[in-house]
């Protein structure tokens, strides 16, 4: 059986990381069902926390697309609240290093993450 390249597991850890945010059915800010966004608090471009699952955050379509990336600082503010300003800092600090994953690593987390439901 063929290597998963890694561009395939990229696409399935973030479907998989976007389920686990989602999971609990809704939104963060308001309370809704509908429409769940899973939003990255700090950018999906930093692969040092792009899958990691204190960077997610359950939102509706308008308070993902309309709020998080319009209005930032408010964003910010909930969040601080939302995560706690001791667990936001240690998010920022893994979120400032520079990763590089191996497949081997990218499969093994991927692995972890079917097991949670």
């Amino acid at each position: 059986m063929p290597k998963t390249t890694r561009a395939r597991l990229v696409k399935l850890l973030d479907a998989e990381w976007a389920r686990i945010i989602k999971r609990g059915g809704k939104c963060a800010k308001s309370g809704s069902t509908g429409n769940l966004h899973a939003a990255h608090i700090f950018s999906r471009r930093s692969m040092s926390t792009r899958w990691d699952l204190d960077n997610g955050i359950p939102l509706g379509f308008f308070w993902h697309l309309r709020w998080a990336h319009q209005e930032p600082i408010k964003f910010h503010d909930f969040v601080k609240e939302y995560l706690g300003e001791e667990k936001l800092e240690q998010l920022r600090q893994r979120n400032a290093k520079v990763k590089k994953w191996t497949i081997d690593e990218m499969e093994d987390l991927l692995s972890q993450f079917k097991k949670i439901k």
